[in-house]
Parts: C-alpha cells; sequence; structure tokens
C-alpha cells in the first residue's frame, strides 16, 4: 500500500510538471504573437464586476488548496465598459494566481474597486511576499523572473506580466504595482469608462 502511495504521489509530481511546463510554452506563444502586433481584441460592452465574480469563484479552490482565503469586495454596480471579456480576464487570472503564488499558507488575497474620474480601477492586493524595490520597474519587462527567496515557489512573475501589460494598453488602460517587501503587494488595472450621461448624448445622435 506504501508502494502505491509512492507512485500515485510521484505520478502526481509528474503531472503537475507537465502542466507548468505546458503553460509556460502557452505564455511564450501567446507572447511571441502579442509582440508581433497579432494581439487581436474584441471589445464589447460587458460587465467588470461580473468578469470579476466568475474568475474569483473559479479561483477560490486553488486558493483553498494553498492555504489561503480569496475575497472578492468589488462593487457589484461598475460602470459599464467596453473591453475584451477573455482578455480582460486572462489578466485578472494571471494577477490572481500570481498573488496566490507569492503568498504563504494563511494569507489573504483581496480583489476591490475604486472609481476615479473616466477610469474603474481594479486592485488585486495580496499578504505575501512583497517584491523588493529594485525589481518594481522590471517586473513587467520580457522575460524578467523576480526570484522570492521567501516564497515557497520560487519565480511567480514572468512572460504573463508582460502580456498583461499589453493588454491593458490595447484597451487604453494602465497597469502598475505598489508593493513592499515582506509586505504584500498590489497590482492595479484601470479601465476607461463612459458616464451614462454620455451614452444617452451619443445614442441621441
Amino acid at each position: 500500500a506504501d508502494g502505491n502511495r509512492t507512485v500515485a504521489a510521484r505520478v502526481a509530481i509528474a503531472d503537475g510538471q507537465v502542466e507548468q511546463l505546458k503553460s509556460r510554452i502557452a505564455e511564450l506563444l501567446e507572447y511571441n504573437r502579442v509582440e508581433a502586433g497579432r494581439l487581436v481584441l474584441d471589445p464589447q460592452w460587458n460587465d467588470l464586476a461580473l468578469l470579476v465574480t466568475g474568475t474569483t469563484t473559479r479561483l477560490a479552490l486553488q486558493a483553498e488548496q494553498n492555504g489561503l482565503t480569496l475575497v472578492n469586495e468589488v462593487d457589484s454596480l461598475l460602470p459599464e465598459c467596453q473591453f475584451d471579456s477573455e482578455r480582460i480576464g486572462q489578466v485578472l487570472n494571471n494577477l490572481i494566481e500570481n498573488a496566490i503564488k507569492a503568498t504563504p499558507p494563511g494569507g489573504t488575497i483581496t480583489l476591490r474597486s475604486e472609481l476615479y474620474e473616466d477610469e474603474v480601477w481594479i486592485r488585486v492586493s495580496d499578504t505575501g511576499v512583497g517584491i523588493p524595490v529594485e525589481d518594481q520597474g522590471k517586473i513587467f519587462q520580457r522575460f524578467y523572473r523576480a526570484h522570492d527567496r521567501s516564497s515557497s515557489t520560487g519565480n511567480h512573475l514572468g512572460l504573463g506580466l508582460a502580456i498583461c501589460q499589453q493588454i491593458i494598453a490595447g484597451h487604453h488602460g494602465r497597469l502598475w504595482v505598489e508593493s513592499e517587501e515582506g509586505q504584500g503587494s498590489c497590482f492595479t488595472f484601470a479601465l476607461p469608462f463612459t458616464h451614462q450621461e454620455a451614452l444617452v448624448n451619443q445614442n441621441d445622435n
């Protein structure tokens, strides 16, 4: 029985490594498409709050398996935005998964929303290892990977953030990070939105 458990454990580890390799290959292919100018966006009027809810619900089990709590505090009545739901979902997924990898068991990952003039901000905060000041200006660069000595998962940044930045830029938005080593990180992306009165005026014309 012990032998069977050992074999099963090794198979599980191997499967996990294969999945990680597939993910890295897919990430590289995606980055190459972005760099070649083949990033195609299909912006539609979409409900950003609903997309956040769906993404956090899907990743809640992954967070729980890592001993973490994933909290969604995003306002359910955000203004309507025009965005590519698949691509912005990809950004959300990447930011949350990075936070999961960077946060030791017992930590919390929280999503919040804020409105500033003509932008809606989605903030992904964690209680993880944080990012050294000297790395913060580099993490969106191609192929840059920050190594966290205090993180059990090691490298948790890479091509994904460069891709996310290109996706957000393609939406005329912004993506940035605030972090303190040992105190966690907060990644924020801002998307432009149209006020309802402006929409009424457009429809009248």
